[in-house]
């Protein structure tokens, strides 16, 4: 593709989102966010944000910054941390497609995805996520400690962020796990740097953020936020509750693990018949292209939901995806297959059958919303 195309995609991509921001304020999610975000800096002792602290006090930041723009500059806010996304990915998955590919992916998923148009903590934990994800790539791509230390601080932002991200925590192993399949040495130092690195960094940033809290006032506030999700955590009537969220997680992975076991038999049936019948290919891609046109469509037309029969075309694309590794023409292959261990292209069905799964477990469409 021409580098005038290229332009025109990521013109596309950077302008897209400034489309959703002049649509006006909801006083249901929005403008509790935006008044909590405002109490974070005038009335810190009323502001109950203090489990996703960072991102409203980011928020809050950007409302002082952008008031002369009133509600269309809050909301550009977030197109910022959209743009931060869209570069941060585009860091990681140029080396394993073409540009063209990583613009035209952003953008579909982009479309498809049900989006907030403030600086809210879903959007701040994707920006920390991809951040963190590419400073780690980088790291072992290039080999820079710095880039190591850095992931780790993104990572320990994120937690400030939205407590739950505490989790991403796990992002920290990823150095180890990398040089395990490269086929590096158990005992052999340079398997411990990358995730040594990345938990200094953690711990370092973690602590800097404490004393931060501390000397603006706001650390008291913060502690009692995670005392008082600690009490509704431990009430089973809770809709957010430790058993029931440990409950839908187990379910979650039993539903993830059958998907699965279910689309590495159907891919591979797929992958042979395609061997077989490569005339078919000629069919696949018309047909891939009047589903999108007709999901876009209707996603448009029935107000951001995402019609039922995406899930389908998804399907189709996973199965064409399944195809293309195994016959080694998958991009990502060429990554997997810098160690000895040649056939981890697996891995890359993780990531798709999460996707997948989450098309399903999309809220279904009542009888009264519009087909």
């Amino acid at each position: 593709m021409n580098t005038k195309r290229l332009y025109l995609l990521s013109i596309l991509l950077a302008l897209f989102p400034v489309l959703f921001i002049w649509q006006g304020l909801d006083f249901t999610d929005m403008g509790y966010h935006l008044v909590s975000s405002r109490d974070i800096l005038s009335e810190p002792a009323s502001s109950p944000g203090y489990t996703a602290f960072l991102s409203m006090f980011l928020n809050s930041l950007w409302l002082k910054v952008s008031a002369p723009w009133g509600l269309v500059g809050a909301k550009f806010g977030v197109v910022l941390v959209y743009w931060g996304i869209f570069a941060s990915s585009y860091v990681i998955l140029k080396d394993f497609m073409s540009s063209a590919k990583v613009l035209t992916s952003l953008l579909i998923t982009f479309i498809y995805t049900q989006l907030t148009w403030w600086i809210s903590y879903n959007e701040v934990t994707s920006l920390f996520a991809c951040l963190t994800l590419s400073s780690l790539y980088l790291g072992f791509k290039l080999d820079k400690k710095r880039l190591y230390l850095i992931s780790g601080a993104l990572c320990a932002l994120s937690f400030f962020a939205r407590l739950p991200n505490i989790m991403m925590v796990g992002f920290g192993f990823l150095p180890f796990l990398t040089e395990i399949m490269m086929g590096t040495d158990f005992f052999n130092k340079k398997i411990w740097k990358g995730t040594g690195l990345f938990f200094v960094g953690y711990i370092g940033m973690f602590v800097l953020f404490i004393i931060f809290l501390k000397c603006a006032g706001y650390l008291e506030h913060w502690i009692h936020s995670i005392v008082e999700l600690a009490k509704l955590s431990s009430n089973a009537s809770y809709h957010h509750s430790t058993n029931l969220l440990l409950n839908t997680l187990i379910n979650d992975y039993k539903k993830i693990s059958t998907i699965g076991l279910i689309l590495i038999l159907i891919g591979s049936s797929f992958s042979c018949f395609l061997k077989r019948y490569k005339h078919f290919l000629l069919f696949l891609y018309p047909a891939l292209a009047v589903f999108a046109f007709y999901m876009g469509w209707t996603y448009f037309r029935t107000y951001y939901r995402i019609h039922r029969l995406f899930l389908w075309f998804a399907f189709f694309c996973l199965l064409y995806q399944i195809w293309l590794l195994f016959t080694h023409r998958h991009p990502v292959s060429r990554f997997l297959s810098l160690g000895k261990y040649k056939k981890k292209q697996y891995f890359d069905f993780i990531n798709s059958f999460n996707t997948l799964f989450g098309f399903c477990r999309l809220p279904p469409r009542s009888n009264s919303e519009p087909v």
